[in-house]
């Protein structure tokens, strides 16, 4: 590709700004955005639909834009969608019914120069921030919209990156430098977020990085810039942070240096209430491993934070090799508490157990949960890519013990192939605030839900696969129009496998876009788009009690 062909697709890509995990083909027009809304494995199959089921009335299927499905805690929902510089909105009531119809236009968006972000709900205000690039100036924009009537409250810059200069934009093409981004995190316990500012290109590597804490009415509460650990790296990362209500901001940066000073570490940072500095400590098992993403956990009950690390070790015939950590960190000193290098041999064995003696399986983490309980759940998938292409196989399930030990292992086997999309690991974790682009692959991959009962894996799949498994074989999903959606309910070393929506008659399929989903772990409930594809292709919200 030309060099210049190769600035522009960079620059010009909304998920230059907005979406670090994944890089997407964009079309010659622009796609644009709707918000609406252990170790044995036993399987069974189950014919019935295994949950109690609403729906709303069809509309025509989505074939663009971006989507996302929001759960209000009053019990109605959001439904999103933005088609190029129109964001349409719709509002259900809880007895599913379209109560609210609304569309609204930022001032400052152009669908040709950026992308949604991140959105979620404060309060009764759905926050909604948007990328933009303004003549090679990255820009970020918060859009405050109140959820009961669909209207924008207040519109507002929130940060912008430098100007990218020509020697800034060969760097990117070549792959030597990270674009410059925008990182927002939500408190699931509390109206608290927080929003990270990463400038690539700042000459000061003091500034690169900045970190700012909001309270539930948007207000800046704390803010300060992650310094250079003793100004020895010239290189920062920002690689993940989560917020602890009011009280601070814990915040994960990979730093490294290159050429003849080449070094790196991963660093552990809080940004306290009160403090106008960032206090930030050396985890010290990192050094000089290539740490390339992360994802950080609050523990209940406890002052630790669990950290889920993946560093990048070898690549081999074009897959790259990872190692994984799972380490346990103390909230209020940062103090290494407890680390464990990730091995999954249940899940390996679980694996040969369906495929054979001779297979193996090669997944990596793409999410951590921590559960009621105090158990923790790693979630893994087998990710391949190869130019803008991906093929995402089985997704296996660990959960260990509060000692971070094996308790029981899940493989729900799946072949889903992607085109002109590349994934990479932890692209599970970034897409929880994330819209969902219709058009793209956006029926494939999975989903988990960590429910009270059970934990479930959701996705669709080709009905022959029942009996291919029997043979120790799968089937590749490349048309999603002859799929169904499936359940698998993971409990005690079992797998439930059942048609989500009932068996299908002929000719007819039944298949959803979980990329788009929501669950609410109060009331159980767990919403989704589902695609009937009969003679009359229609699609609907479905909401489900998992409860």
């Amino acid at each position: 590709m030309p060099l210049k062909a190769a600035i522009e697709r960079i620059i010009y890509s909304p998920f230059f700004i907005t979406h670090p995990t994944m890089f997407k083909v964009l079309p010659a027009k622009a796609i644009a955005l709707f918000i609406l809304l252990s170790t044995f494995f036993l399987v069974s199959e189950t014919i019935g639909q295994p949950f109690q089921i609403q729906e709303s009335a069809t509309f025509p299927v989505f074939n663009e834009g971006e989507l996302k499905i929001m759960l209000l805690g009053n019990g109605n929902t959001a439904f999103v969608h933005r088609i190029d510089e129109n964001f349409n909105y719709q509002l259900y009531n809880s007895d599913r019914k379209v109560i609210v119809q609304q569309v609204f236009t930022p001032k400052s968006f152009d669908h040709r120069r950026g992308g949604i972000v991140s959105l979620f709900l404060v309060g009764s205000d759905i926050v909604l921030f948007y990328g933009v690039n303004e003549r090679l100036v990255p820009v970020l924009y918060r859009i405050i919209i109140d959820s009961n009537s669909g209207k924008i409250v207040k519109e507002e810059e929130i940060g912008r990156s430098n100007k990218l200069k020509g020697t800034d934009l060969y760097a990117l093409s070549l792959g030597n430098a990270q674009p410059a981004g925008f990182y927002i995190r939500k408190d699931k316990n509390s109206d608290h977020y927080a929003v990270g500012l990463f400038n690539s290109f700042e000459s000061d590597r003091n500034k690169r990085i900045e970190i700012r804490h909001y309270n539930g009415k948007h207000e800046v509460i704390n803010q300060a810039f992650y310094l250079s650990p003793n100004n020895e790296f010239k290189y920062l990362e920002l690689v993940d942070f989560i917020v602890m209500g009011g009280e601070k901001v814990i915040a994960c940066a990979y730093a490294f240096n290159t050429g003849d000073e080449k070094a790196s570490s991963l660093f552990l940072a809080q940004l306290q209430k009160g403090s106008s500095s960032i206090q930030a400590k050396q985890l010290d098992f990192t050094e000089d491993l290539h740490i390339t993403n992360g994802v950080l956990r609050r523990v209940p009950g406890t002052d630790l934070v669990a950290l889920l690390s993946l560093a990048k070790l070898d690549s081999k015939r074009g897959k790259n090799i990872y190692g994984a950590f799972l380490s346990f960190l103390n909230a209020k000193t940062l103090a290494l508490e407890y680390n464990k290098t990730i091995d999954i041999p249940g899940l390996r064995e679980t694996y040969k157990n369906i495929f054979g003696p001779k297979s193996e399986y090669n997944g990596v983490p793409q999410n951590l949960y921590v559960n009621e309980d105090g158990t923790y759940t790693l979630v893994f998938e087998e990710i391949s890519t190869v130019g803008t292409s991906t093929v995402l196989g089985s997704t296996g399930i660990c959960v260990l013990d509060k000692n971070a030990k094996e308790i029981y292992n899940y493989i729900t086997p799946k072949i889903h192939s992607l085109e002109g999309v590349a994934y990479r690991p932890m692209y599970i974790r970034e897409r929880e605030e994330r819209p969902q682009w219709a058009g793209w692959n956006e029926y494939k991959s999975f989903a988990y839900v960590n429910s009270a009962n059970k934990k479930y894996i959701f996705f669709n799949d080709l009905v022959e696969n029942l009996e291919n498994l029997k043979k120790s074989k799968i089937n590749n999903v490349y048309t999603i129009t002859d799929t169904d959606a499936f359940s698998f309910a993971l409990s005690d070393g079992k797998v439930d496998r059942q048609f989500l929506f009932g068996q299908p008659e002929r000719k007819c399929h039944a298949y959803a876009m979980f990329a788009v989903s929501d669950y609410d772990p109060r009331s159980g409930t767990y919403v989704t788009l589902r695609v009937n594809n009969c003679k009359d292709k229609k699609m609907q919200v479905i909401w489900m009690n998992l409860k």
